[in-house]
């Protein structure tokens, strides 16, 4: 499966990942679209203490 790996400050790499062994009380789910909120992009940015 694919993730978006942050590196630290404005990096970020999409990498193919194993997908993880679950177990019995937990479930893989199937992201189709995803955003990304202002706040989390100005953390990467430190402008969010």
């Amino acid at each position: 499966m694919k993730a978006s790996i942050w590196l630290g400050r404005d990096k970020f790499e999409i990498k193919e990942v194993p997908i993880p062994n679950l177990d019995n009380d937990q479930v893989l789910v199937k992201v189709k679209k995803v955003g990304l909120c202002g706040t989390d992009v100005h953390i990467t940015q430190g402008l969010f203490p």
